[in-house]
């Protein structure tokens, strides 16, 4: 988990309802600094700490679902003529909704939701195979050994080098919240005010390569071919998590995985009564 705050109550109520597992504490960007382009989207999100300068970029692509937008923002409110009509008969809809939604809150486009900041079902260009996979000046993805230095930088400073579990959860954090302006304070800190979700399964992605783990065999550490990692996040103003690549792991890990769902399920209720 990510050393935030408010991912130390959750720890405590995993390790409670669990007493065969062990959690570690890391900055929440994993170790993988990069900038990241959903797909259709037209800006970079750095998602390491604000001092480092990423040379590398992850994009997102073969997204299965599309992003809904709110026609109260779109760019025709900003012109004279329009946006005097849209404020004269989307302006009187938008004050019975927010009637409503005093008494029956609901998530909107305009949320800022966590879980939304990449699609669970995409893909990603972790991978660079080719030196020249260059897009403004940054390295598309990563280099096996450069994926292994990363893994071994991780592992080691957390002390996780032998006696690996069947499944290792990488779990980032972030926050949905509606109409706020402080709401990258709620994200992840190590991730520039953004969730954590994307780094998250890009290590894993890394620690799960084969070629990852041969070089960090020859480095002492040897993690064994039944131990899967696997991302997820937090979200900690729902107290709600989402896990990602499920299915790519074993059967019997998938299992297991199935187990340990029930356990984060009572240590988030618990966690959100704390808070509460």
């Amino acid at each position: 988990f990510c050393i935030d705050d408010r991912e130390c109550s959750i720890r405590r109520y995993i390790e409670d309802n669990d007493l065969n597992c062990e959690t570690f504490g890391t900055p929440g960007f994993f170790g993988v600094e990069f900038y990241f382009k959903p797909e259709h989207g037209k800006f970079y999100s750095k998602l390491c700490p604000a001092p480092v300068t990423p040379k590398y970029l992850i994009k997102e692509i073969d997204t299965k679902k599309t992003r809904k937008k709110d026609i109260h923002f779109d760019d025709q409110t900003h012109s004279l003529l329009r946006g005097w009509i849209i404020s004269q008969t989307l302006g009187f809809w938008s004050a019975i909704k927010l009637f409503f939604h005093i008494f029956r809150p609901t998530m909107s486009p305009a949320t800022a939701h966590s879980f939304n900041h990449m699609d669970k079902f995409s893909k990603l260009t972790i991978d660079n195979t080719n030196p020249n996979d260059i897009e403004n000046g940054l390295q598309i993805g990563f280099t096996v050994d450069e994926m292994a230095n990363r893994v071994e930088a991780l592992l080691k400073s957390i002390g996780l080098i032998q006696n690996f579990a069947p499944i290792v959860y990488v779990v980032g954090h972030g926050s949905s919240s509606v109409n706020n302006p402080h709401y990258a304070g709620y994200d992840c800190g190590a991730c520039s005010g953004r969730p954590g979700s994307v780094n998250s399964r890009v290590i894993c992605y890394m620690a799960n390569k084969k070629e990852v783990r041969g070089i960090l065999s020859q480095r002492g550490i040897t993690i064994p071919d039944t131990t899967q990692f696997l991302g997820g996040l937090h979200d900690t103003s729902r107290d709600d998590i989402q896990f990602f690549d499920v299915e790519n792991l074993s059967e019997i890990n998938q299992q297991k995985h199935k187990i340990n769902e029930v356990v984060f399920e009572k240590a988030l209720d618990l966690n959100a009564k704390e808070r509460s």
